[in-house]
């Protein structure tokens, strides 16, 4: 939110806190519990601990606090279980399982501070009692575990230490939870006998709907009683000595929110992206059958289509621009749908200080490549047999496709949201050059086309398919020419038939560099965005 003005100071230990010093010294256990599917419970402790745990550690002292953490948090005995599936064909953790594993992450590296945020949303009584019996053995350990809850149960409620009541952005409560009802007794409000002391609080100070300036009212009396009270001067008094010790004191806490060096960032990542899609393999296999299906149905369409005629290049150019489109389309939504819903793990583990932007984008990119790449192969291998085409030829076309899908892939990383990727894609498969000629195009147009990777990767196909080809039959009436330079219904050579759309003959691996710069170029412009989106406010 960057219009969001925040007033105050944060201070911990006499020092200042900033993003970076409150991530290296405390642990976060958010309310939605996300985690990457296809790991098990140990595995994903494993990268926990691969990127959370200091540098200075050895493997083996990292592998012996995973199995202290198993037996901590009474997860011995899933340790090997999946968390979840994709596809629900295996059945994962439980709720209250997840929970325990979340704090198994956060507790990892013994963090002083341990931040929750309504731990027990969602779960039944019985395991929600449970989390909260794991919170309190964390304290008795020496941890200051900082929680918002909403409703507990009074089993719950009554093993909370401190206690702190808000409304309507105020203060209402801090102490002890054993002196709350007390104040409020103070205040006019009694508890009736066996009632949830948390019910009560939560009876009190909501904003009734039918009357909202009374509550408010009621409300604001509160927050003013507590202020007025010895523990509020107290409190006021505490925070002005906190903060004239702050303004003499000149030394500000600054650390790094990582833990784990680049290198083991690195390859923490991509040893997880590698596992996940290791026991997701199936998914690859059914990708791959799909493709061959496809290129199958499309390139039937094109069986013994004579090339040396003009009709029949006309049409092989026409498969080589489908072979770019399909490339083109099922790789850029491929990846969308692959890539988006990781980036909210991302961004939770990220603001963890576990991992840097650049090392997750690097292996996000290095793992999911060769995968697209099998499958568009596949593709290519069935719809070029179809095509007819010379296979001396193929080597390359297979380089173009190669260039052709790690540019389309690197587009795809550009974050643009799903609803704009066909606005921004279907301009650029205009200017590939077979449905507008480019010569046509007005000449504010033309530049346009040196950012599609349409046009450089069907120029180069249609560039290496009529390479040295000679003697397309025009079969056209008398005295009709196609440009200027035919004169006569005879035949025409590959370079004038690529000329008709515009594009140039012996391009095909200038075109391939060019695919490659343009992946470079958006790869820049995706890490660049996803930088901007995971700076620290």
């Amino acid at each position: 939110m960057g219009k969001l003005e925040v007033s105050g100071t944060r201070i911990a230990n006499n020092a200042l806190v900033t993003p970076n010093n409150l991530t290296a010294l405390s642990g976060y256990v958010q309310q939605d519990d996300l985690f990457i599917l296809g790991l098990t419970v140990r595995e994903h402790l494993c990268f926990q601990a691969m990127v959370r745990m200091h540098c200075g550690l050895s493997k083996e002292e990292k592998w012996e606090r995973v199995e202290e953490v198993l037996d901590e948090l009474e997860l011995r005995d899933v340790q090997h279980t999946l968390i979840s599936s994709a596809t629900n064909e295996v059945e994962g953790i439980s709720g209250g399982e997840k929970k325990r594993l979340s704090f198994a992450c956060e507790v990892l590296t013994s963090p002083s501070l341990l931040f929750c945020d309504e731990p027990t949303s969602g779960l039944d009584s019985h395991m929600a009692s449970s989390v909260i019996d794991v919170m309190v053995k964390f304290a008795e350990q020496g941890r200051t575990v900082l929680t918002t809850i909403h409703q507990p149960s009074s089993l719950i409620f009554s093993k909370m230490d401190q206690l702190m009541l808000m409304s309507e952005g105020r203060t209402i409560y801090l102490g002890p939870a054993s002196n709350a009802l007390l104040f409020f007794n103070k205040c006019g409000f009694e508890c009736p006998s066996k009632y949830n002391p948390a019910d009560f609080f939560i009876d009190a100070l909501a904003i009734n709907p039918a009357d909202p300036e009374r509550s408010r009212k009621k409300v604001e009396k509160i927050a003013n009683k507590f202020k007025e009270s010895r523990v509020g001067i107290d409190l006021e008094n505490e925070i002005e000595n906190d903060l004239k010790y702050l303004a003499l004191s000149e030394e500000t806490v600054s650390r790094s929110p990582y833990k784990a060096s680049w290198a083991t960032q690195f390859i923490a990542l991509c040893w997880r992206n590698a596992t996940n899609v290791r026991r997701g393999g199936w998914i690859v296999l059914v990708r791959v059958l799909t493709n061959m299906l496809t290129a199958l149905s499309f390139g039937s369409l094109y069986m013994g289509i004579d090339s040396s005629t003009l009709s029949g290049a006309v049409s092989i150019n026409g498969g080589l621009f489908l072979l770019v489109a399909v490339l083109a389309f099922s790789n850029i939504f491929l990846t969308i749908n692959v890539f988006n819903p990781e980036i909210k793990i991302f961004f939770r583990e990220h603001f963890s200080g576990m991992y840097r932007v650049d090392t997750f984008y690097l292996a996000k990119g290095i793992i999911d490549l060769p995968i697209s790449l099998v499958s568009n192969i596949a593709f290519l291998m069935v719809f070029y047999g179809l095509l007819g085409l010379s296979w001396a030829k193929f080597p390359a076309v297979l380089v173009i496709v190669i260039c052709t899908v790690i540019s389309v892939s690197s587009f795809a990383t550009v974050d643009i949201g799903l609803a704009l990727t066909p606005m921004m894609v279907m301009p650029l498969m205009l200017l590939g050059g077979l449905f507008i000629s480019i010569n046509a195009l007005p000449p504010y147009t033309k530049p346009v086309r040196f950012i599609s990777f349409f046009f450089f990767a069907f120029e180069a196909l249609a560039s290496n398919q009529w390479e040295d080809t000679q003697g397309i039959s025009l079969h056209c009436p008398k005295n009709f020419s196609i440009t200027a330079n035919i004169t006569d219904c005879g035949t025409v050579d590959g370079a004038e038939l690529l000329y008709q759309q515009g594009l140039e003959m012996g391009h095909k691996w200038i075109d391939s560099g060019a695919l490659l710069v343009l992946a470079i170029l958006f790869q820049i412009i995706g890490f660049i965005g996803l930088s901007i989106r995971a700076r620290k406010r």
